[in-house]
């Protein structure tokens, strides 16, 4: 199956180079906005550039757009223009939040419509290829679509799951709050650590361990077995002081600690929990 791919950025062109290993995939090339980018990702995945859209549409049999969310939509009627309603093709794109009823056309039943998203942080168009084996991918669209890409998937190493177009949204929120809020969270601590006297460097490796061995703990035994702190062990007055504390970021504890509390209540039935609940709600 010949692949072309509409965007390359960093997520087009680590896809062009990774995507290639399964055994059906052949990458013909790139179409960009800047002609640059399209050389770079087209020289780093050895293919070609693509000057149109008509040019791409008639060379390939599956078109992945790897442009931000926005710019889907528009770059699909572009494509709509330029097929003749018989060829039959995989049109997919990458987005976590878009579905793909975005393709669905009763005039052009050939058209297998697909959203392919990996749930994986790109952060270099010319590295972040080489850990992508380890990403975990989520499909959604026409049956025939779902199962190709399924196969190509698995035949990399990947695991896959579907998941229903009215769930995308909430699906990407989890995805983005568990890899962009986190980040944000930890940007916080930092600062209130150098706001202590530390500087920056030393906040990180303090912190680090103590993140890492923690988020690690959650993944392998779960959240309630891995929670720790003044909230699961019911220390109000620590609590307290935190609150007294923190300023502008207390309302951030606040919400972050009654999500730690409905964890801490399952994991401890036995404990009333019911006076810090009162603290983190008030």
């Amino acid at each position: 199956m010949r692949l072309g791919i509409i965007g390359a950025g960093k997520a087009g062109v680590s896809l062009g180079r990774y995507l290639p290993r399964a055994s059906e995939i052949t990458l013909t090339g790139f179409l960009s906005r800047t002609e640059k980018s399209a050389v770079e990702g087209a020289d780093f995945t050895n293919s070609r550039v693509y000057t149109s859209i008509n040019e791409m549409v008639s060379d390939n049999d599956i078109i992945l757009i790897a442009t931000p969310d926005g710019e889907i939509a528009g770059v699909w009627e572009r494509i709509r223009g330029c097929l003749d309603g018989t060829k039959e093709m995989i049109i997919g794109h990458l987005s976590g939040a878009l579905s793909s009823e975005l393709f669905s056309d009763k005039d052009y039943p050939y058209i297998h419509g697909i959203s392919i998203h990996p749930v994986y942080a790109f952060s270099d168009r010319f590295s972040s290829y080489e850990k992508l084996n380890t990403a975990f991918f989520t499909l959604e669209g026409d049956p025939y679509a779902v199962t190709f890409w399924k196969k190509t998937l698995t035949e990399l190493g990947n695991k896959t799951a579907t998941v229903e177009a009215s769930k995308k949204v909430k699906y990407h929120a989890a995805c983005s709050m568990a890899s962009n809020h986190l980040l944000g969270l930890i940007s916080k601590c930092v600062g209130l650590l150098c706001d202590c006297g530390f500087d920056e460097t030393s906040a990180y490796t303090m912190l680090e361990p103590l993140v890492k061995n923690n988020v690690n703990g959650a993944f392998l035994t779960g959240v309630t077995n891995a929670l720790t702190g003044p909230i699961e062990r019911n220390d109000l007055d620590t609590v307290k002081k935190h609150l007294q504390v923190l300023g502008d970021d207390e309302t951030l504890y606040k919400e972050l600690g009654k999500a730690v509390l409905s964890i801490a209540e399952t994991k401890h039935e036995d404990i009333d929990y019911q006076k810090v609940r009162n603290l983190l709600w008030q």
